[in-house]
């Protein structure tokens, strides 16, 4: 049942894939009773699902529950921990408590460099989303210096035009884009938003942030012409983003005649 949810999650199907592993969460608690490693994978999937649904709430009690049990089970430096506190992370992110993302996202890395590859997607998937904090924080210097060891394990890798390098790409991009290397930037922003518009809706967070992207790219080089149809896509699609809305108002006045 978990590997049915996860396919209906690749498909953007939240509802179905909840429904899924609710059910099989519920067949192995009742096999191996409460505390048992495989109902900690379906704890933190379902925590994982919630997240995506936004209910923030419930992923991080879901996420809480998981981590105690791998802990615990596992001990607290098993990789299988570092998923949950991955998870964590992100919760933190949504909410936007920056610095208790990053602790979490450097103990996520922490654990990855030291129990697998340094060259395992794992461990580039954590510096990706450190490095993005990190330049959310205003540290580009930090972010530059993860992004850049991150980004050739995915263009070199089997899937090298998956959304995990999508992901990479649009923090290498902004990186960039915070450091003033604007030529750079603009082709990194762009290879992400295609892999995104391949791969995902059009409305997907993930593809409206690199549509923000642009369009601060674009604002920041003097070009609010440029910018002002990157944000208007970005708000149709995202209504919710402020980042959208905001960078929407600052590209039309930008743009007004003076």
């Amino acid at each position: 049942l978990l590997n049915l949810a996860i396919i209906q999650l690749q498909r953007d199907d939240l509802a179905g894939a909840r429904a899924l592993t609710e059910r099989g969460l519920a067949i192995r608690e009742a096999v191996y009773g409460p505390d048992h490693p495989l109902v900690a994978e379906a704890v933190s999937n379902l925590a994982a699902i919630r997240l995506r649904q936004k209910a923030l709430e419930d992923a991080q009690k879901l996420a809480e529950r998981a981590l105690a049990i791998r802990e615990r089970v596992l001990g607290p430096d098993h990789p299988e921990v570092s998923y949950t506190l991955y998870n964590l992370a992100e919760i933190e992110r949504e909410r936007g408590r920056l610095a208790q993302a990053q602790a979490l996202f450097e103990r996520v890395l922490a654990i990855r460099e030291k129990r697998l590859e340094p060259d395992s997607r794992e461990v580039a998937e954590a510096r990706v989303m450190l490095a993005e904090i990190h330049g959310l924080r205003g540290d580009a210097a930090r972010a530059r210096a993860l992004i850049d060891q991150a980004l050739p394990v995915f263009e070199r890798g089997p899937e090298k035009d998956g959304l995990a390098t999508a992901a990479a790409l649009r923090v290498a991009a902004e990186t960039r884009r915070l450091q003033r290397e604007f030529a750079a930037a603009q082709p990194l922003y762009e290879r992400a938003l295609a892999i995104y518009a391949a791969q995902r809706k059009p409305d997907d967070p993930a593809s409206c942030a690199t549509l923000v992207g642009l369009g601060r790219l674009a604002l920041d080089r003097g070009r609010p012409e440029e910018a002002l149809p990157r944000f208007e896509r970005a708000a149709a699609l995202c209504a919710d983003d402020p980042a959208a809305r905001d960078g929407l108002a600052q590209a039309r006045r930008a743009a007004k005649p003076r």
